[in-house]
Formats: C-alpha cells, sequence, structure tokens
C-alpha cells in the first residue's frame, strides 16, 4: 500500500498509522513491514520501536531492536539493529577492579567478552546532582 503525501502531510500520516497499530496491535503483527537488511540507503522517519530477538545461522538468538519507519511516499518499512547484551557491576572497594575485571574475562573467555570500566553516578545518593561521586 502506498500513499503520495506531501511533506506538510506526514504528520497526518504517522498520526494515520498510530491510530490503526492501537487497531490491529503491535507492528510484528501487521503484514505491511517490509524488512529491510540489503540493497541502496533508504530514508524515512521513525515512529516506533520495539525490543525483539531473532536467531542467527548457528540458532543462537540475538537481541535487537526493531525500528519502524515511513517513507516520504507513504509506504513503510522495518530495519533490525542488533547490540551486544550487557550488564553494570558495581565495585565498592576500587582496589578490586582489576580482580573483578579478570574474573568476569575468565568466566566468560569462550565468548567474546568486553569488559569496559565505566564511572557512573549514584542516582540514589542524597544530593547526586552536586556532581559528588560516590567514595
Amino acid at each position: 500500500m502506498h500513499i503520495v503525501a506531501g511533506e506538510d502531510m506526514i504528520y497526518d500520516m504517522l498520526l494515520l498509522l498510530s491510530v490503526l497499530l492501537q487497531l490491529v496491535g503491535p507492528p510484528r503483527a501487521c503484514p505491511w513491514y517490509d524488512r529491510y537488511s540489503e540493497g541502496p540507503p533508504r530514508l524515512g522517519w521513525i515512529f516506533n520501536m520495539l525490543p525483539t530477538s531473532i536467531p542467527d545461522a548457528s540458532g543462537n538468538e540475538k537481541s535487537g531492536l526493531d525500528m519502524y519507519f515511513l517513507e516520504q511516499d507513504g509506504g513503510t518499512f522495518k530495519a533490525t539493529v542488533f547490540y551486544k547484551p550487557y550488564f553494570y557491576v558495581l565495585v565498592k572497594e576500587e582496589r578490586y577492579i582489576q580482580d573483578c575485571i579478570q574474573c568476569i574475562r575468565r568466566r566468560f573467555e569462550d565468548s567474546a567478552v568486553e569488559v569496559t570500566v565505566v564511572d557512573k553516578e549514584d542516582l540514589d545518593m542524597p544530593n547526586h546532582l552536586s556532581g559528588k561521586l560516590r567514595s
């Protein structure tokens, strides 16, 4: 289904699509989304995102994000962006950071795991907006 529209009608089309989505359910149930994986670049306005998991060639589940787009001519498509799963570990004392990194690398040595030290602000601390970090 393709509708030809000027740029001034894009907002109305997005509104119409959101009403349709409320009536027919989430986008994965809608048959009119072509999955974009290869080919020339396509231009579209993103109007929805949903988490997904898709099995790869070896049968392992890959985590991703289905992103739904509306093209200028009224066409729609979706593209999936894959990402690596991640988690954060709080190490209470700085002297144990390297031990923690080594332990994680040993535990996941058969997977291509990347360990990165990231400083995060504790938003549960009183007065966390002052810029003070937990000591």
